[in-house]
């Protein structure tokens, strides 16, 4: 039995002692697991101590993630029988990885990454040693294509070569790192460094506790021989080098062999980090000494200009920063405290993109601090003080006359200090310093502008009530919208603001007014002090009301087009603003009464394809909001012009209230819900000149007034609950050039306009009248697409009383003729008709039913069984209007019939010389074609005619024809006479195809006088054809 084991076991060691058991076996698993591909051309494998592949590829072959001509492993078997891990050689030679990220920066890896998991911290590390851990000639690259706005970026770290002659815990381990490389984000970035230089020592306590901030020392981090530029900042000749040890952190940046900036931080800190526990909670404290210096090169560009290209377009010229402070750390990192001194000298800033030139006086600014923050408690300031200087003169100048202390944990106890008093002065202060600090957008820049104030900030009670008084004025403020320059902008204001327990403010009676040029262009004017409490218990009745106005005259509206948000396919042009507004608080702001109006004069913007201008918008109104979620509005008045034409006028009143709810996620959202009653509605015809072409090219409409009121009830959904009459004067249809006359209009709708703009109808009922009286009344309900985005549309109409087409043929009088393709709306629509009664001339069609659908720029109809002056027929007919030629497809099948008011209708020339008569039967089956002209819709008529006639009488010869020709010179000797030419019962079957009638049996046409015999077919439009074979023979009346 042992024998038997022992030769398991050797064929078990044997079986996967090689490489063929790696490759085969252990490759494949792992890819499998990481759901990638892993391959390599040749594995030498060792149970007892190697292992070794050879061009060892992971993902796909021809784009390789990584990809290594050498991989050899090197350790010691029997110590891992005891839990002790000891490698004599690790080794990577002629390495590449091929990084990718996607445009967003998201890194695309060609294999699934492993999932995290919570495992439980071990309590030990095992005894582990490595030796010879190297890698030689590595290389990294990086791509990432170009996105909306970020350039594509290909970057190269090669020539990698690692070397770590042992790694063991509880011993020194020496890193060096050697590399080059390069990095390319379109042209504004091109770098590259020639030698790149990194070396470590650690020395890793066995248990893993780290006491001690140098237990890795940087010795050096070298980057020498850059070359390329950013944005134009040279690169060439640069040098980057960085170093930790002694507990001493140093970092220099020079060019050409001069030092341009240095920065170094002197540790005093004491840490407790057990990276075995979990979770890792670190101890720190202690005090951590800080300097920055940066160094002017005369005529060269410094390393605040390659940071100002580096975060945007900015160049600081001869402008030096010094900092010389301590931060320290108390009660594990959760009180920090700052102390020290910046000092800038010769600040300047200048931007191509932004347009600022250099400053004609750099400025000198000087900051000193003492400020300590303890997390969720206090802001303790114990000094601050602020110094700007420009040509020797103070501009500006911050100072804190003692120590003051911010509680900030509402309901703290204080710490008794006395008041503090801050103090802002500024004398002609030039904003472009600033300019930097202002988000930057594409159609908004801030130029500059001149500061004057003098502001006093006495805070009292430990923060808890700060008084602020004082005086501001800008002046000669420049900024540009959309591309268009505003200067000599100017503000001023009074401040005397009161803030009590961060939650009450008080306003003191002051104002503010805006100027340009010298004219005030706003002014708005607090009479009286108000307070505004925003605590959720706050006792706000005992409040005093205050009174506010506002008012501006011309104001240029340009100035606040950056702050519009975006909105698909709109853009703002320009209009002015004059406005007078009054505004009466109560309730410490949970009420507020506004009254005023105001005139938008000259407003225009663009909408899609359309350009819209020369707007005037003038409305009065009287509104009240209470707690700042109801708002009650009493008639108000609109009124719009376009280029001095009246447009528009809508009169309305309501309530609304705002809504506003929390979701799981805790995101916060806001829903309109109320009534609006809508009074007077006028539009005339300048309205034409605020409507997208895709309307006026439509509908022209010249006059439409309400009668009665419209209630409009908004809901999560927007509902509308209306009944009102409209009047129109002429409307011209583009399509085709219709024109309709003078209509009057009355409406019942009930619908909802949900959030995905379906219309739901619950009730439309409309009733037209023209001068002559009801033209129809009808009632539609249903769903309806309102985008026009191509979702179906059920719908169902209904028409109670008789409609008259020739009523509607009369009023519609086609202007000019449609040449050109017809843009199809993207409406799917199904439409369920019931008409009772529809009459054309003496033909009535009565109970009709059937189902309308438009897709696609086509119109189908399908109705099975109405009546055509009493007689059941059906029709399934189809027509593709968007095409040019129009497209077609028909079945029609209609009972026995009194030709009479067929030919009354349709022909009514021929009535004159055909009399009684009438169709027992007639159908088309499969007609399709196209056109609507002669002899196009003869050419392309595709149709199967059969038919069936009891009889037609004959009363006379038409004009001119043959048969009037003959009987006028033969009929009295022969004795014919149009009688004995009437028709008697007879019926066929007819194909059309190919522009020809083919009589798919013989036509036998019988009359009392001659009966004919008709065979093959003919072409209508052109010469009768040979195939066309006529036999004649004599009636009862003129014998055989």
């Amino acid at each position: 039995m042992v024998a038997v084991l022992i030769l398991l076991v050797a064929g078990v060691l044997v079986y996967v002692n090689n490489g063929g058991f790696i490759k085969r076996h252990v490759l494949p698993a792992i890819a499998d697991t990481l759901e990638t591909t892993i391959t390599a051309d040749d594995v030498t494998f060792s149970i007892f101590g190697e292992l070794q592949l050879n061009d060892l590829i992971l993902g796909d072959a021809t784009e390789p993630f990584l990809e290594v001509e050498t991989v050899r492993v090197r350790y010691q078997l029997m110590p891992m029988l005891g839990g002790e891990f000891y490698v004599d050689e690790v080794l990577l030679e002629n390495t590449t990885v091929a990084l990718k990220q996607a445009a967003d920066g998201t890194f695309i890896f060609p294999f699934k990454l492993p999932e995290t998991k919570d495992e439980p911290p071990l309590e030990s590390v095992p005894e582990f040693a490595v030796k010879g851990f190297n890698i030689k000639n590595l290389k990294v690259t990086l791509d990432r294509p170009a996105g909306d706005e970020t350039p594509a970026v290909a970057a190269v770290l090669q020539n990698i070569n690692v070397s770590i002659p042992k790694i063991a815990l509880g011993e020194q381990i020496g890193v060096t790192v050697t590399a080059d490389g390069s990095y390319a984000a379109g042209e504004q970035l091109q770098a590259t460094f020639g030698s790149l230089k990194i070396s470590l020592n650690a020395n890793l306590p066995k248990d893993l506790v780290i006491k001690d901030v140098n237990v890795i020392e940087l010795e050096e981090l070298l980057i020498n021989d850059m070359s390329g530029n950013v944005a134009g900042v040279t690169l060439d000749g640069r040098q980057l080098k960085v170093w930790f040890t002694d507990s001493q952190f140093g970092m220099q940046e020079a060019m050409g062999g001069h030092v341009e900036a240095e920065f170094s931080a002197k540790s005093k800190l004491q840490i407790d980090v057990a990276l075995l526990e979990s979770p890792i909670t670190p101890k720190i404290g202690g005090e951590l000494a800080v300097a920055f210096n940066t160094f002017a090169q005369n005529n060269q560009t410094s390393v605040l200009d390659l940071i100002g290209v580096l975060v945007g377009d900015y160049r600081f010229g001869d402008t030096t920063i010094s900092y010389d402070g301590a931060i320290t750390l108390a009660d594990n990192g959760r009180t920090i405290g700052s102390q020290g001194e910046l000092n800038v000298q010769e600040l300047t800033v200048a931007s191509t993109e932004l347009k600022l030139e250099p400053l004609d006086d750099p400025v000198q600014i000087t900051v000193g601090h003492d400020v300590t923050f303890a997390a969720g408690k206090e802001l303790t300031v114990d000094a601050l003080h602020v110094s700007a200087k420009a040509k020797g003169r103070e501009i500006l100048k911050v100072t804190l006359s003692k120590k003051t202390t911010i509680a900030l944990t509402p309901g703290a106890a204080g710490n008794n200090l006395p008041p503090s008093r801050l103090q802002i002065v500024s004398k002609d202060f030039d904003l472009s310093l600033l300019s930097p600090l202002i988000p930057r957008q594409d159609s908004f820049a801030f130029h500059g502008g001149q500061l004057t104030d003098d502001l006093d900030v006495l805070i009292e009670n430990d923060g808890k009530k700060i008084t602020a008084t004082g005086t501001v004025d800008l002046s000669r403020v420049h900024i540009a919208a959309s591309e268009k320059h505003i200067k000599n902008l100017g503000v001023s204001t009074a401040i005397d603001i009161v803030v009590s327990d961060f939650e009450r403010i008080t306003v003191r009676p002051g104002s503010l007014k805006v100027s340009s040029d010298g004219n005030v262009i706003f002014e708005a004017i607090l009479h009286e002090a108000v307070t505004v409490d925003i605590s959720k218990d706050a006792a706000t009745a005992e409040l005093p009301p205050a009174r506010l106005t506002i008012s501006s005259q011309d104001l240029d509206l340009m100035l606040f087009e950056p702050f519009i948000p975006p909105i698909k396919d709109f853009q703002f042009r320009g209009g002015r603003l004059t406005d007078n507004i009054n505004l009466h608080v109560e309730n410490g702001g949970k009420k507020i009464a506004a009254t005023g109006s105001f005139t938008l004069d000259k407003a225009a913007f663009r909408y899609d394809q359309d350009e819209f201008g020369e707007l005037n918008i003038t409305t009065q109104f009287d509104a009240v909001m209470t707690d700042f979620a109801n708002v009650q509005f009493k008639p108000t008045t609109l009124r719009l012009t376009t280029a001095g034409r009246d447009a528009l006028v809508v009169t309305a009143n309501g309530e609304l209230q705002i809504k506003t709810t929390f979701g799981a996620d805790g995101t916060e959202s806001s829903k309109l819900a109320g009534t609006v009653n809508v009074t007077e509605l006028k539009v005339s015809p300048g309205i034409s000149a605020a409507l997208p072409s895709a309307v006026t090219d439509a509908v022209a409409l010249s006059n439409v007034n309400l009668a009665g009121t419209a209630v409009i009830g908004i809901e999560e959904t927007t509902s509308f609950d209306l009944v009102t009459n409209l009047r129109s004067d002429a409307i011209e249809i583009g399509l085709d050039g219709f024109k309709i006359p003078p209509l009057s209009y009355t409406v019942d709708l009930s619908a909802e306009f949900a959030a995905d703009q379906m219309l739901k109808l619950r009730k439309c009922s409309v009733v037209l009248d023209d001068p002559a009286g009801n033209l129809a009344s009808l009632d539609l309900t249903g769903n309806f697409d309102a985008s026009m985005k191509g979702r179906k549309s059920e719908l169902s109409l209904i028409s109670q009383q008789p409609l008259v087409v020739d009523r509607f043929l009369d009023m519609m009088v086609t202007s000019s003729e449609t040449t050109g393709p017809i843009t199809a709306p993207d409406i799917w629509a199904v439409v369920n008709v019931a008409l009772t009664k529809v009459t054309y001339k003496t033909v009535d069609i009565e109970d009709f039913q059937g189902v309308i659908v438009h897709k696609d720029g086509k119109i189908s109809i399908d109705s099975r069984n109405f009546k055509i002056n009493g007689v059941s027929s059906s029709l399934n007919a189809s027509c593709g209007y968007a095409a040019i030629p129009m497209t077609y497809t028909c079945d029609f099948d209609m009972g026995e019939q009194s030709v009479t008011p067929l030919i009354t209708s349709f022909a009514p020339k021929a009535a004159s010389y055909i009399g009684a008569g009438s169709i027992k039967s007639f159908a088309i089956k499969g007609a399709s074609g196209k056109g609507t002209k002669w002899p196009e819709l003869m050419d392309h008529l595709n149709a199967d005619i059969s038919f069936e006639v009891t009889g037609l009488r004959l009363l006379q010869f038409a004009d001119g024809s043959l048969m009037n020709v003959l009987s006028g010179a033969a009929g009295v000797a022969i004795g014919v006479t149009p009688n004995d030419l009437s028709l008697q019962a007879c019926g066929g079957r007819l194909k059309i195809h190919d522009g020809k009638v083919h009589l798919e049996e013989p036509l036998t046409i019988p009359t009392k006088a001659m009966i004919l015999i008709i065979q093959g077919s003919f072409k209508p439009t052109g010469d009768m054809p040979g195939d066309l074979w006529v036999e004649a023979g004599f009636g009862d009346r003129l014998g055989h």
